[in-house]
């Protein structure tokens, strides 16, 4: 019951904090309120200046998808069409290399994911692969 409401909280955390992001683009760019419009700016640059991060070990780890991939790539394109169709072109370009990072932190954090239940099923740690020179996962120091 415990991971049943931590994914219905995430579910809905991430439908709030996407509704948030979709009413100041409607907001901004359909009606006009310049605020909103800067609001929605400041989040899709905040999200394409952060994307990069997720390549990172350390971050791709903890990646965890709420809503299924197909609904989230959903999502941004519909952003990135939107931002296309109301002038915006740079930022709906650097939203799509944005959701590129995200989708290759999210192929990265299942390749990890599938190593760790390798190497329970055999007994072998990262540690040991380390030690026998076998290649690791990308590392950013």
């Amino acid at each position: 019951m415990n991971t049943i409401m931590k994914r219905i909280f995430k579910i809905m955390f991430w439908f709030l904090i996407n509704s948030f992001f979709v009413a100041m683009l409607w907001l901004g760019y359909c009606q006009g309120i310049a605020g909103a419009k800067y609001v929605a700016l400041f989040i899709a640059w905040f999200l394409i200046i952060l994307s990069p991060f997720a390549l990172n070990k350390k971050v791709y780890k903890q990646i965890t998808k709420s809503v299924p991939q197909w609904m989230d790539i959903t999502f941004d394109a519909a952003i990135v069409f939107f931002f296309v169709w109301h002038g915006a072109v740079i930022t709906g370009i650097f939203y799509i290399i944005q959701m590129f990072f995200v989708a290759a932190g999210i192929m990265l954090n299942q390749e990890y994911l599938k190593e760790i239940l390798k190497n329970k099923a055999t007994g072998s740690s990262m540690a040991e692969r380390k030690a026998d020179n076998l290649p690791t996962y990308i590392e950013y120091h």
